[in-house]
């Protein structure tokens, strides 16, 4: 892994995270005139886009907001994909997003981190979904390197257990090794545990060929781990996370699987004796300090604690 990521452990690293109409505002302010396109803008009008070839924003310009040229995600529902979605999960979890609907991001406790701006896009997506109509993209624009770009939200405390699982579909040819998702399983000051998956392409052919995860906390910035399986590029696959307290000791047990369309599972089981289960829980979906170009997609996320 590129010793620059390394170095920018995501529990430390001073954070440009705005919610998208403060960092609207701050354009507006710069920029007379285009108040009226700033702020149609903003989460809470968030629309499906084309996809990347024919965004406007391709060139690497504009601050990470979603083009306005596609029709509304929430006027579609799911009713190509019926078994699919969250209205579909049996029996449902406690939480589940399926990025259907983009002005319920922002009322639902969702943030946007871009960093730095005009490199990086978040939208929604109708060109690939899990579940129809829509997914979440996350577009690494000719970034510089460690640059951030991905949408946030934090969920309430467990010391339990906690369950992410979510759908993602990374773009083909991949370029080395990126962050796509961040699980913080603790997320306050000296308690702060971030789980980092990585998807790695060993060889430089632009094929997916493991994953990893970077345990970082404040005091051990950098515990790099392999997991069993690789996700593949241009398909839908499942990607989970489970932690629990280690029974009678110290840490966290934390079983990460990938399952994919044909339905193979693999599962790895890792011991975090540095990390505890308390706190609030936060996740993040998009690239984590990462530069140059890339594309992953998102679908139906859903987390469930206790």
């Amino acid at each position: 892994m590129d010793g620059s990521r390394e170095r920018s452990p995501d529990v430390v690293r001073p954070r440009l995270a705005h919610r998208l109409g403060a960092l609207l505002l701050a354009a507006a302010a710069a920029a007379s005139g285009a108040c009226s396109l700033l702020y149609a803008s903003d989460l809470n009008d968030l629309r499906t886009s084309p996809g990347l070839d024919a965004d406007p924003r391709s060139d690497g310009g504009g601050d990470g907001r979603a083009p306005l040229d596609g029709p509304d995600a929430a006027d579609a529902g799911d009713a190509a994909s019926p078994t699919r979605g969250c209205a579909a999960m049996k029996p449902a979890p406690r939480y589940c997003r399926d990025f259907d609907d983009g002005a319920a991001l922002e009322s639902d406790g969702w943030s946007l981190d871009i960093d730095p701006p005009g490199k990086l896009l978040v939208a929604l997506d109708q060109t690939s979904a899990y579940s129809a109509p829509a997914s979440l993209r996350a577009s690494l624009l000719g970034a510089p390197g460690c640059s951030y770009g991905r949408l946030v939200r934090a969920f309430p405390s467990t010391s339990s257990r906690l369950d992410v699982r979510v759908r993602i579909r990374p773009t083909g040819p991949w370029s080395n090794t990126e962050g796509v998702m961040i699980t913080h399983i603790a997320d306050d000051g000296a308690n702060a545990c971030a789980a980092i998956l990585y998807l790695h392409d060993d060889d430089n052919d632009g094929v997916l060929d493991q994953t990893l995860v970077n345990m970082q906390t404040q005091t051990t910035p950098n515990d790099v781990r392999a997991l069993n399986g690789a996700v593949p590029t241009d398909e839908w696959t499942e990607l989970g996370m489970v932690a629990t307290p280690v029974a009678g000791g110290s840490g966290v047990a934390m079983t990460f699987s990938i399952r994919r369309e044909s339905g193979s599972v693999s599962e790895t089981t890792e011991v975090f004796a540095q990390c505890t289960l308390t706190g609030t829980t936060r996740v993040k979906l998009g690239f984590h300090c990462e530069d140059g170009t890339g594309e992953v997609r998102y679908d139906d996320l859903r987390v469930d604690w206790e």
